[in-house]
C-alpha cells in the first residue's frame, strides 16, 4: 500500500481546517464582461451638455449613472483591464468602447471637447477619453472652481482651505495627475490677503520652501496648519470660531 504524504495526512486529519476558507480563483474580469449584445447609443438620454469645467464632476456622475443602467459603466474605468486582442469578444468590446466614447464626446460642447483633444493623448476609446477628461477638467477645477467660489462669497478662507484639501485628496485617490505642489500653491493663491504676514514664515519653519510639496502627507500637514492659523485669526479678531 502506498504511503500517504505526511503533509497531506496532516491536512486531512486536522479537525480545525475549514476547507471553505481556502482561496478560490475568481473568473477573469475585464471591460468586456457583462456587455450587452447590442448597444443602442441613441437610447441613452442626457439632460444637458457639458459647457464649463466647473460642471464636470456633475456631468461625469450623471454619465456614469446612465451607463451603469445599461451595464456599460466599466467601459469608462481605466482601472479595469481591457480584453486581450485574441479574446473572442474583443471586437465587440472595441466597437462598444468606441460607441460610448462617441456618445460621451457628443454630450459636451465642441469647445470642451477640444480642451481634452489638445492634450495630444489617445482618446478614441471610452476609458482613455474619460481619463484625459479627468486630467483636463479636474486639474482645472482644483485651481479655478474654488477661487470662483471664494470671489463670489460662497466660501470663507477656512472653508476654502478645507474644501480644496478634500478635493485634492479625492482626486489623488482617483488617480488624477495633480501634484501636491500645484495643489498647495492653489490653496495659497485662493487665500491672497486672508493670511496674516507671519503665517508663511511659520510654514517655512515646518518645512515649506515656497515652491515644493513632495508628498500628499506634507500637503495635508500644511493645509491643517493654515486652517489652525486662520481660526486663530478669527478668534483674535472677534472671539468667534
Amino acid at each position: 500500500m502506498a504511503s500517504v504524504n505526511p503533509a497531506l495526512a496532516q491536512l486531512l486529519d486536522d479537525p480545525t481546517r475549514d476547507w471553505s476558507t481556502f482561496p478560490t480563483r475568481e473568473p477573469p474580469f475585464d471591460q468586456a464582461v457583462g456587455l450587452p449584445a447590442v448597444i443602442s447609443i441613441s437610447s441613452l438620454e442626457w439632460p444637458t451638455k457639458l459647457e464649463t469645467p466647473h460642471r464636470f464632476d456633475h456631468w461625469l456622475a450623471a454619465a456614469t449613472n446612465i451607463l451603469r443602467a445599461y451595464h456599460l459603466d466599466h467601459l469608462i474605468d481605466i482601472n479595469i483591464p481591457r480584453p486581450r486582442r485574441a479574446d473572442p469578444y474583443a471586437l465587440h468590446w472595441l466597437q462598444s468602447s468606441i460607441q460610448v466614447q462617441s456618445w460621451l464626446s457628443s454630450m459636451m460642447t465642441p469647445h470642451m471637447y477640444r480642451q481634452i483633444e489638445k492634450r495630444g493623448h489617445r482618446i478614441a476609446l471610452a476609458d482613455e477619453f474619460i481619463f484625459e477628461a479627468k486630467a483636463t477638467f479636474m486639474r482645472r477645477n482644483t485651481t479655478e472652481t474654488f477661487r470662483f467660489q471664494m470671489n463670489d462669497g460662497y466660501f470663507n478662507p477656512i472653508e476654502h482651505t478645507i474644501a480644496l484639501r478634500l478635493e485634492f485628496n479625492r482626486h489623488w485617490i482617483n488617480g488624477v495627475e495633480i501634484s501636491p505642489s500645484m495643489a498647495f500653491l492653489s490653496v495659497l493663491r485662493g487665500l491672497e490677503g486672508a493670511l496674516a504676514p507671519h503665517v508663511e514664515a511659520a510654514l517655512a519653519r515646518i518645512g515649506w520652501d515656497g515652491q515644493t510639496v513632495t508628498t500628499i502627507e506634507r500637503f495635508n500637514q500644511y493645509c491643517d496648519f493654515i486652517i489652525q492659523e486662520l481660526r486663530h485669526q478669527v478668534v483674535a479678531s472677534n472671539g468667534v470660531l
